[in-house]
């Protein structure tokens, strides 16, 4: 799956900037969906990878997961109070699988902690994701979201300026639809549907 071009891609390479989001379900996946549409609101869907929106129905999603992460320049790895209660055995752990492709090639890991959750100890996890642990974080909070999600469009922004972020569009403003009741001289209703 990966060629030797992509062996040698280092932070910021790419001809398109792209940010991977790593989840596990079972550990604050509504938080990953969040970060996904906020992401992509400010960069667009072209630049930013969610798994269970990214791929269409129907694709590889082994081929789809590992071929975007090669050409990603950077992972960010949520982790809510139970991730490290789900690592598991690294061929049928996703997440692990993930990570450690992402340190084997390179690219920037970004632990992106819920609430709060904290970056389990280097001796608990397994050697070939143990940096993990030493990657500098971000803390994703409830009742700060606003402000966290701006830090990290900040350092994603320095990390990988290709990305440049996009000014978010404002939804359409709706004019209001006039009815005109029949049969009856009254006056005009008006509907608005938004």
């Amino acid at each position: 799956m990966w060629n030797d071009r992509t062996a040698r891609l280092t932070w910021g390479e790419h001809s398109v900037a792209m940010v991977f989001i790593n989840y596990r379900v079972r550990d604050q996946s509504g938080y990953a969906a969040l970060l996904y549409r906020e992401l992509t609101t400010r960069f667009g869907t072209d630049r930013v990878f969610l798994a269970s929106r990214s791929i269409r129905l129907g694709d590889d999603f082994v081929e789809q997961v590992f071929d975007t992460l090669s050409r990603c320049d950077v992972l960010l790895a949520i982790m809510g109070s139970h991730w490290l209660d789900f690592l598991g055995d690294p061929d049928k752990d996703w997440v692990h699988r993930e990570i450690h492709t992402a340190f084997a090639h390179g690219l920037r890991v970004i632990p992106i902690l819920i609430d709060d959750a904290q970056l389990p100890d280097e001796t608990l996890l397994p050697d070939d994701i143990a940096a993990l642990s030493r990657c500098q974080s971000l803390r994703l909070r409830h009742y700060a979201f606003e402000a966290d999600l701006a830090q990290l469009v900040t350092e994603l922004g320095r990390g990988v300026p290709a990305l440049g972020e996009r000014a978010p569009t404002a939804p359409p403003v709706s004019k209001p639809s006039v009815f005109r009741l029949t049969g009856d001289p009254a006056p005009t209703c008006r509907l608005v549907i938004v």
